[in-house]
């Protein structure tokens, strides 16, 4: 009889995370060296491709096959990311011909299949949990512990089922998985509320399911992914049952007149309360009304005595017919209920013969009998096969297992012909007859004692220990029996282990047929199947064994060395490996200067603990670590220092974290020790300022110290030391009060009697008045010698040591006082506020819509009277020149008035008023007319005069068309030869329009002496005279300032527009 065994050895993780340009091992091993492995990739059958060793095409990645540690690619990127299968294939030999390999591939010979998940992360984004094992019990809350170090991460959840699902955060209802297709309503958002459960995410505590069911028994990946990294975690989930009732496989009972039934209703612990309920039908539910509780102890319901053990359960004692029926067994623990159901059937005889030897063994003569019989015909005999615990299957008549029949004979029970062994078999005979029911159990044994060649054994699996002697225990009961022992459990495989002195190796293998054989020693290498073969004339009979030789552990790869030092750069992450061998399998931990390493945010573990990866190295990592792996046959340990090249400077203790208060005259000392590589160096700081050594203030070693001797008040305040090298920079800082008694005093304002504040209007002002003093001194205000008092303008704040006007405005001008006491000394300090203001003209006489008449020979008065902070500035302008005080012009009242003195013809034109200061300037004109006849002097000296001044016009204008290509000449001439016909504007309208177009264009730029953008009009009927008197006044301003470089044009017609341009004069 051949057992049936495993190709492939069952690993201990399917899910396998590698790190990205790391190497990935899948643990596909084979139960022995004759098994042929295979490694594909993909989700499905159909699907997958086969992986080959070696060199991987268009890709730098190699594959290798270790039979200790799997598949090993080297080295992984994220595209390895998938579903891999590993096929173990046991080729078998044809009677007729060898199979191909490519039909051994495709799985003609014995195969099995191993599925594993490679995730490559290429990032450290999540923190190390410590324990990805989560078991819980169902109904209750359960969290995994998936969490990010930075909330920036985006972390998903997946549940294994089949491949991969994301699990959806809200509302879930519950659900228990009964099949594959039920899959697809186990997130349904349909529920009851009492089934209801919440699934819920915190980045710093992972995912929270409220309650958990036996559905979310699973595997779960955490995958956590930033803008260029991820990183992907396994946990797994097992959901223990909450159960009441310890649970039997009985229920139902068949029982005769006065026998004592037992109900094995037994709780899981004694605080579980029972209570057994009746019902002479059997359908009785949960709140049947039929059903009746039964009192233990007590015959008052159904006439009838109850005893209670909670080892064995209810028993009936002396049970009738009428205690038939059915029996409701209720367990309640606080919230949790939990029934269990028993049928109890009256039997009113006996339907089958009783034996007591139910043991049945196959014989030489090809057939065995189950004495299942009874004395009546008409019984109802059935046979059944158990299949598996608690699960049965009928036996058909005429047929069996394995090319078995059976026959049934009332009187002799079932006849089972067979043609070749079988295994060993539970059967259960059951008779039935009316109302009436029985069962006897019978145990078949697949072998006869007489047709066993080997003696069997308690277990096929052998253990050794390394350098220690092995037994095969493969032994006979006969003598004559020839046993052999091979190596190996294929048959092209197998290879056949002579006695004696082994080739090649030192171990001798003798036999013993009270033993076995025997293997001395035995080492790792000898760890293999074994198959050992009797034969016996034409009898043969095999038997398969593993041997397992126990090796202790060994270090066969470290980075670990006390002679040379593992140095890391700051920052940055440090990987220590420790690679072990062993059998079993060595476990591996790790310790810091001999104290264990626990994994957190700093320490991540890999590779079945044969790696310590330190994320982001710190100053606190320095030290000897050492690793030590460990089996049940000893430990061995490998240690090393780790030193850090560069360290930024950190303050490593220091006094300066909590405010110290000292009394006067006492001596203070603060420290601030500190490390880093380079070495750090100290500055010590008060109040934002270098402290300065003196007599009391002195300095310690490399500046860490701080010694003041006889302490006053002024040194109360905060103290920061600031340490750093070429790396950077770190503080500590904390506040020193020093004890005692102090006048008041002003230490820090804005404030100045020899210097005003100046602020704009809206602007925001703030007033500083700090003090010092001890008892603290008490602060206010006045304002022009009234009390200033927080209102919507004014705000006092920082202890009224400041004064803050949010918008200033004319009002808040004045004297303010800031006064400070404590009782010992008052002292004050005091400054004036005035606020700046753009020059403005508040009344005046001039109008810029109505011209003033005057008299000749009478004096004119017009007076421009202003205000503004700075004080402005008063300018008189006639016709866009200055005026200055002369016999004809006075100025008086700082400008403010003006007074023409005689008026004459030759006064009347434009005047302006022009008011400024630093802020802005303000201006206002005025037309004057002159009236009325001038006397006959002045009349002839008026027409000398003006001859004259026409003599030099032409004199001038010749000169200026000469040297500037006659322009104004050019451009009368064009007004009076040129008109276009589209000018349709009389006279009288052209001049009133460009007398006002212009003032506005070119008045400004006469006063800053820029004609650039001068307005000329080329479209110019015959203009009335104060039209052409303004133009010629123009030119002559232009020409005075020696600057027209852009005369532009402006047509009052839109069809007659060039541009003139002007050289400079």
């Amino acid at each position: 009889m051949t057992t049936d065994t495993s190709l492939l050895l069952s690993p201990k993780e399917t899910n396998i995370v590698a790190h990205k340009d790391e190497k990935a091992v899948l643990p596909c091993l084979s139960t022995s060296s004759s098994v042929n492995i295979t490694l594909f990739t993909g989700v499905y059958y159909w699907s997958m491709k086969r992986v080959y060793l070696g060199k991987q095409p268009h890709r730098n990645q190699t594959v290798t096959y270790d039979p200790k540690l799997g598949f090993i690619l080297d080295p992984v990127t994220e595209e390895d990311t998938n579903f891999f299968r590993c096929k173990g294939t046991n080729r078998r030999q044809s009677y007729n011909s060898m199979l191909p390999y490519s039909e051994m591939e495709m799985g003609l010979g014995d195969s099995e299949l191993i599925k594993f998940t490679l995730d490559v992360n290429t990032g450290h984004l999540l923190a190390a949990p410590n324990s990805r094992t989560i078991i819980v019990k169902e109904g209750s809350e359960a969290v995994l512990p998936c969490k990010p170090h930075t909330s920036e991460a985006n972390v998903t959840l997946y549940r294994e089922h089949f491949n991969f699902e994301v699990v959806k955060l809200g509302r879930h209802r519950k659900y228990e998985r009964h099949g594959e297709d039920d899959d697809d309503d186990y997130y349904d958002d349909d529920h009851n509320d009492d089934e209801v459960r919440i699934l819920s995410y915190d980045y710093k505590k992972g995912f929270n399911f409220s309650t958990v069911y036996f559905s979310d028994d699973a595997t779960y990946k955490c995958e956590a992914k930033s803008q260029d990294q991820k990183e992907v975690m396994y946990f797994y989930m097992h959901i223990e049952e909450v159960h009441l009732l310890r649970g039997t496989q009985v229920h139902h009972i068949y029982f005769f007149k006065d026998d004592n039934v037992t109900l094995p209703c037994m709780p899981s612990n004694h605080n579980v309360s029972l209570t057994l309920y009746h019902s002479a039908t059997r359908e009785v539910g949960i709140n049947h009304s039929a059903a009746r509780e039964i009192p233990v102890e007590s015959t008052e319901c159904c006439n009838l005595t109850v005893t209670y053990d909670p080892n064995v359960g209810y028993t009936l004692k002396h049970a009738s017919m009428s205690n038939a029926g059915t029996y409701r067994c209720e367990a309640k623990l606080r919230a949790h209920e939990e029934y269990e159901f028993f049928y109890v059937h009256f039997n009113s005889k006996r339907l089958l013969k009783q034996i007591d030897n139910r043991h049945i063994y196959p014989n030489g003569s090809g057939h065995a009998v189950i004495p299942c019989t009874t004395d009546t015909p008409d019984v109802k005999v059935k046979l059944y096969r158990e299949i598996a615990p608690g699960l049965s299957r009928l036996v058909q008549r005429r047929m069996m297992y394995g090319g078995e029949t059976v026959e049934y004979n009332h009187t002799v029970g079932y006849t089972v012909h067979y043609s070749v062994n079988t295994e060993s078999v539970h059967f259960v005979c059951t008779a039935e007859l009316g109302q009436d029911h029985d069962s006897l159990d019978f145990y078949w044994h697949g072998e006869s004692l007489e047709e066993s060649l080997l003696l069997r054994t308690a277990s096929n699996i052998i253990l050794a220990n390394e350098d220690d002697k092995a037994v095969v225990p493969c032994r006979s009961h006969d003598a004559d029996t020839e046993v052999q022992l091979f190596i190996g459990r294929s048959y092209l495989k197998r290879r056949k282990i002579q006695m004696g002195q082994q080739p090649h190796r030192n171990q001798i293998v003798t036999y013993d047929p009270m033993v076995g054989f025997t293997l001395d020693p035995v080492s790792h290498l000898d760890s293999s199947w074994y198959k050992c073969i009797a034969t016996l004339s034409s009898q043969r009979q095999d038997m398969d064994f593993y041997l397992e030789v126990h090796e202790p552990p060994s270090i066969t790869e470290t980075n670990l060395s006390v002679d040379k030092n593992l140095v890391a750069n700051f920052g940055s992450n440090m990987t220590m490996f420790c690679k072990s061998k062993g059998m079993p399998y060595p476990d591996t931990f790790w310790f810091k200067d001999g104290i264990p390493v626990v994994t957190d945010a700093s320490y991540e573990l890999g590779g079945r603990n044969q790696s310590l990866i330190i994320k982001l190295v710190q100053p606190e990592h320095e030290g000897m670590f050492s690793c030590l792996v460990e089996n049940e046959l000893g430990t061995e340990q490998a240690e090393g220092n780790l030193t850090i090249s560069e360290i930024p400077p950190r303050v490593t203790r220091t006094n300066l974290n909590a405010s110290q208060n000292i009394e006067l005259n006492d001596n203070l000392t603060i420290f601030c020790k500190s490390k880093g590589k380079p070495e750090t160096k100290t500055v010590w700081f008060k109040d934002g300022k270098p402290v300065v050594t003196d007599a009391n203030v002195e300095l310690g070693e490399r500046n860490q110290t701080l010694t003041i001797n006889a302490v006053n008040l002024e040194h109360s305040g905060m103290y920061q030391c600031k340490v750093w090298n070429s790396l950077g920079e770190a503080y500590a800082e904390g506040n020193v009060t020093v004890s005692g008694m102090e006048p008041a005093r002003i230490t820090d304002t804005n404030l100045n009697v020899s210097q005003d504040l100046e602020v704009k209007l809206g602007e925001t002002l703030t007033m500083v008045c700090r003090s010092q003093g001890n008892p603290e001194p008490k602060t206010h205000w006045l304002k022009d010698g009234n009390p200033v008092d927080s209102d919507s303008t004014m705000k006092l704040s920082h202890r009224n040591q400041e004064l803050n006007i949010a918008e200033v405005k004319m009002e808040h001008r004045g004297t303010y006082c800031c006064v400070v006491d404590n009782g010992l000394k008052k002292v004050q300090v005091e400054g004036t506020v005035t606020i700046n203001e753009p020059a403005k003209i508040i009344e005046t006489n001039l109008n810029v819509s109505q011209d003033i008449a005057a008299e000749v020979g009478t004096n004119l008065t017009m007076f421009c009277k202003s205000e503004g902070n700075p004080p402005p500035q008063i300018t008189w302008f006639k016709d866009g020149k200055p005026l200055d005080k002369d016999s004809t012009f006075e100025l008086k009242d700082s400008n403010q008035t003006l007074v023409i003195k005689g008026v004459r013809q030759e006064m009347k034109g434009l005047y302006r008023c022009v008011v400024h200061n630093k802020l802005g300037e303000m201006q206002i004109r005025q037309v004057v007319n002159v009236t009325g006849d001038s006397t006959n002097s002045a009349r002839v000296i008026t027409v000398i005069v003006v001859f004259t001044l026409v003599v030099v016009m032409l004199v001038g204008a010749t000169v200026i068309y000469i040297r500037s290509d006659g322009v104004f000449s050019t451009l009368r001439q064009y007004m009076k030869l040129n008109k276009p016909e589209e000018c349709i504007e009389e006279p009288s309208e052209f001049s009133e329009r460009l007398e006002e177009e212009y003032f506005r264009s070119a008045s400004v730029h006469r006063e800053m002496n820029d004609y650039s953008n001068l307005i000329v009009s080329e479209c110019l009927p015959e203009v009335s005279r104060p039209a052409l008197q303004f133009l010629d006044d123009e030119e002559r301003n232009a020409q005075s300032v020696g600057k027209s470089d852009g005369v532009s044009i402006i047509p009052p017609c839109a069809s007659a527009v060039r541009s003139l341009e002007m050289k400079t004069i």
